[in-house]
């Protein structure tokens, strides 16, 4: 896969860090925009990363279902203080809540000096206070169209930390998706929010990702074929990058399932390759279903012979699906469907991996006709 020096993105990536690293509170939010599947969750995730190792303190959350603010403290909480957090220390805030009447010297901020006591009294923590104390945090707010507070609401909730706090804050959402019957969201979003970028699906560097997390033997081998699989998911006409990683771990999983034999022939490797990929993205936007694979027993008719009045339900129900499987070969230029039809719905509808369909393939495959040929 040839990979640009620079990625679809960067010029987003350069004003963050731009942004980010200002010295004074820049007293407004960045939002990242982009429809559903464009990969701007994978986007934050990734320079989030980056953030880290750089040494910034860094708290993500992703409002989707997220009905109270409560919530959204918590969630930071976690990040800020995991030990405290902890299962473990649950148990531990539960025994002295009940039984002992103590109180903890806690560091708040991480800066090595107690910040006050928290009573065993306490019926919860003032999560709001700790998030007071995180000068030079960076905030990203995730899914922020699927959030459940009121679009309003959840925006004023930001401004407190933009405008009162001086942290920075960035914003994820598919704007096309928020609901703003109020106009609520328009009304605060020009006060809020004072840079706006689009991202763009940026497919080289999603699957790189996604192919390094691999094991060395498949990762070498879907490095080589990259561009196979980019020609498979831009021929659908499919923009959504959450099927990517998905297609690189079944194919990671077949891989690793296969005998030695097959994964020598690599044409055969490279139909799997081209299965996988086209029948993820064709089952995940609805135009087969991985259920009804199983019915093509053969696909080297596409279609039936057909008399008017002479062909039952059934038969035009195979017929369809002969077809829709047969585009899918064709369009694909897939010589063979290998594992059989069988081994596919097994695979794809129950997650089951058949050794005995995989070795009834191997016995009739036209790959290993040299094989099977009596002598």
């Amino acid at each position: 896969m040839t990979q640009n020096k620079r990625s679809i993105n960067s010029h987003i990536e350069e004003y963050l860090n731009y942004y980010c690293n200002l010295s004074s509170a820049p007293g407004f939010a960045v939002l990242l925009k982009g429809d559903w599947g464009s990969g701007k969750t994978w986007f934050i995730k990734e320079y989030q990363k980056k953030l880290k190792e750089q040494k910034y303190k860094v708290l993500y959350v992703s409002l989707y279902g997220v009905a109270s603010f409560s919530e959204i403290g918590n969630i930071f909480f976690q990040q800020l203080h995991p030990i405290l957090s902890s299962k473990g220390m649950a148990i531990t805030n539960k025994i002295f809540s009940g039984l002992v009447k103590a109180t903890f010297k806690i560091d708040l901020n991480n800066d090595g000096q107690d910040d006050g006591s928290v009573s065993s009294q306490m019926p919860q923590l003032d999560i709001p206070y700790y998030l007071q104390k995180t000068d030079g945090t960076i905030l990203i707010f995730d899914d922020l169209e699927r959030c459940g507070i009121e679009i309003g609401n959840i925006l004023g909730y930001v401004n407190t930390f933009v405008e009162h706090e001086g942290l920075k804050v960035i914003l994820v959402a598919n704007e096309d998706e928020i609901s703003d019957p109020s106009g609520s969201y328009s009304r605060i979003k020009e006060k809020l929010i004072g840079k706006i970028f689009s991202v763009s699906c940026d497919f080289s560097g999603a699957l790189q990702q996604f192919v390094s997390e691999s094991d060395a033997e498949t990762q070498k081998f879907l490095h080589d074929h990259t561009e196979l699989i980019e020609c498979i998911y831009k021929g659908t006409n499919y923009r959504n990058l959450r099927i990517l990683k998905k297609i690189v771990l079944e194919f990671k999983r077949i891989f690793i399932g296969l005998p030695d034999k097959v994964k020598k022939q690599p044409e055969l490797l490279c139909d799997i390759l081209k299965l996988i990929t086209a029948f993820s993205i064709e089952i995940q936007r609805g135009f087969i279903d991985p259920g009804d694979i199983g019915k093509c027993h053969d696909t080297a008719e596409p279609t039936l012979r057909r008399v008017r009045n002479e062909i039952t339900p059934e038969q035009e129900e195979r017929q369809v699906l002969l077809r829709k499987v047969h585009d899918i070969q064709t369009k694909h230029r897939i010589s063979e469907m290998f594992p059989n039809a069988v081994w596919w719905q097994l695979f794809l509808d129950e997650g089951r991996m058949d050794s005995h369909e995989l070795e009834r393939s191997i016995s009739t495959s036209q790959y290993f006709q040299d094989e099977n040929t009596p002598k």
